[in-house]
């Protein structure tokens, strides 16, 4: 059949009489009708995942002759101009030599505008997010040789005014390092192994999964900056490469024993939760402390990359993995990943997995592992209730001993939580600020809950002290659960529920009060870094530097898991607060051009 850009499933037969294949097995009707063994179909996986087509190849070639004919044009006709310019020269020396210099001027000032303009043409087709790989791979444009104009020497120069010209590839990267892969200054406020793509990167293979999977989700995250379907053709051709050289390598048993494969399949899950073929799932909170959010997109292939990464770790066996600094950071960030998806999906954590921040010596003074641990508790808990609770009717005393078992289990991790708050150093304690003076009248006017907000050393802190608060709530309403059910309830039992009731409330408040510091006073999606923007300083401390350039990539992303679980709350609140938390979500999707959030039908 006729090639329209669509691989074509039928048979070689059919294709190469560009006739359509009714694909029928196991031989098709064509190849029936005129007696010929017909050569069977190619596998769909391998269409899928094709490198490149006869028909774009030939497409190609056709433009390199093309440009190759145009060269040797240009060099015919400067070599004639050369030879009309040398006769000229011997009859008027002096007058030759002055249209010679005009001439060189002209034409090095053409070469510096097509450059300049080569560059600026990239630059805007990648703001554009016309993300397409440019045709030519070079550095920078070929070496422009031309003659010396003086006929009486036979040497030729160069043109020293070369365009340089960055690859998409290369801007692509240059941002994600840029605006998400920043350096970690506290060295207690570990984010996963993000920070170790830099050297890496550095040294992979550029046709490796390592480094495909890191472009696909450079490519995803520009795309998504700029307001455009993550999806695109660009990151899409990544992630697809990804999978099939992955494929091919983890078939081989060496393939599956190094970090730089574990991080690719890591690289792969962001990309899944990044791309927004489903609603945000802001529920499954407890997952990366690395990545941009708590709330992420999921898909059957998302679920799929995480379980890869857990059959890579029990492949290699854990204690391959102790003593390396890149490998104990994996170990953590994937513990993280499956205790967040244990914990929105009320199952029990694995067993194994609970005991792999053993292998990391000073991990139980990691502030970040330390809660991980407890919501793993918490995650078990919630398993424990909802198990319970569809569990038929017992017998009284036996609901009477299990509903005492979530109340005892609760109690202790609410104070782990507590002594948790004690344990941390005093950098990560937030600081309350009121008044004018501290809090812009535009931050007020943009979104400010109350008359006052907290600020955080990063925005890694923030999301920090939302989770803990999270798991707070989600503690007390455990526990309000089991009050409840009581057919009698005591004094106790009735001043236990308020004061939860009372608890949530105030945490709640607390988690408004985040607001300001994750967006300061945007309404509007901007660019990284720009001054303009006001956010909420401390008393006789102005803005972190850092701030600028994580607030406008990550703010928003660490937001919006925060404030989506405080709308599901099945507590009632202070009136009008969650109308305001609702604005919120809306003001942050738009600021950070979310395409679709909870609830809403898929776009296009």
């Amino acid at each position: 059949m006729v090639y329209t850009g669509q691989p074509s499933r039928g048979c070689a037969t059919c294709r190469k009489r560009r006739i359509k294949c009714d694909e029928k097995t196991p031989a098709c009707g064509n190849c029936f009708r005129i007696h010929e063994t017909c050569p069977g179909y190619k596998d769909q996986f391998d269409l899928a995942w094709r490198d490149q087509t006869t028909v774009a190849k030939k497409g190609v070639e056709r433009g390199k002759q093309k440009r190759r004919a145009a060269r040797e044009k240009v060099v015919a006709a400067s070599s004639s101009s050369s030879s009309s310019s040398s006769s000229s020269f011997s009859q008027d020396p002096a007058q030759d030599s002055s249209r010679s210099s005009r001439s060189s001027s002209a034409s090095d000032a053409q070469d510096n505008n097509d450059a300049r303009l080569a560059g600026t043409e990239s630059h805007d087709a990648i703001m554009r997010g016309a993300l397409i790989p440019s045709r030519s791979r070079g550095v920078s444009r070929a070496l422009k040789v031309q003659e010396a104009k003086d006929p009486t020497t036979s040497t030729t120069w160069l043109d020293p005014h070369l365009g340089l010209r960055v690859t998409p590839e290369d801007r692509t990267f240059s941002y994600f390092l840029n605006s998400y892969i920043l350096p970690v200054r506290d060295p207690l406020a570990r984010r996963g192994f993000l920070e170790y793509l830099g050297p890496l990167y550095t040294h992979a293979d550029p046709q490796s999964p390592f480094m495909l999977s890191t472009m696909a989700v450079a490519a995803c995250m520009l795309s998504t900056r700029m307001g455009q379907d993550p999806n695109t053709t660009f990151a899409r051709s990544f992630y697809l490469r990804a999978v099939k050289t992955m494929r091919d390598q983890v078939s081989e048993q060496k393939g599956c024993a190094n970090d730089e494969m574990l991080i690719a399949v890591l690289l792969l899950h962001m990309y899944e939760v990044s791309e927004p073929s489903s609603p945000i799932s802001d529920g499954r909170l407890m997952v990366s402390e690395a990545f941009i959010a708590r709330g992420f997109w999921t898909s059957a292939s998302s679920h799929a990359h995480l379980d890869g990464a857990l059959a890579l770790i029990r492949y290699r066996g854990i204690a391959d993995f102790k003593g390396k600094k890149v490998s104990e950071a994996i170990i953590l960030y994937v513990r993280s990943l499956l205790i967040g998806e244990a914990y929105g999906s009320n199952s029990a954590v694995p067993r194994d997995v609970a005991e792999w921040a053993e292998l990391v010596g000073d991990s139980e003074k990691i502030p970040g592992v330390t809660l991980d641990t407890i919501n793993l508790d918490l995650a078990n808990l919630r398993a424990s209730a909802a198990e319970i609770h569809r569990a038929p009717a017992v017998n009284p005393r036996i609901r009477a001993s299990q509903i005492q078992y979530l109340l005892n289990t609760a109690t202790d991790i609410d104070r782990r939580l507590t002594e948790w708050c004690g344990t941390i150093p005093k950098s990560w304690i937030p600081i309350r600020v009121s008044g004018e003076k501290y809090i812009a009248p535009s931050i007020k006017e943009a979104g400010l809950y109350q008359d006052y907000c907290e600020i955080y050393g990063s925005v890694f802190l923030c999301s920090s002290w939302s989770r803990f608060r999270l798991l707070q709530i989600e503690v007390r309403k455990i526990r309000l659960s089991c009050l409840a059910g009581s057919e009698k309830p005591s004094a106790a039992n009735l001043a236990q529920q308020e004061a939860d009731k009372h608890s949530i409330q105030q945490l709640v408040d607390d988690i408004c009060a985040s607001v300001p510091f994750y967006l300061g006073d945007r309404t509007e999606p901007g660019v990284p870094g720009d001054p303009r923007v006001r956010y909420p300083r401390a008393p006789g401390k102005p803005p972190i530097r850092d701030h600028y350039q994580t607030g406008p990539t990550m703010g928003g992303w660490s937001l919006l898991a925060p404030l989506g679980s405080l709308m599901r709350l099945n507590i009632k609140l202070r009136e009008g607060q969650k109308l305001w938390i609702k604005g919120q979500i809306t003001r942050t999707a738009r600021v950070y051009m979310v395409r679709r959030l909870p609830g809403q039908p898929p776009q296009g």
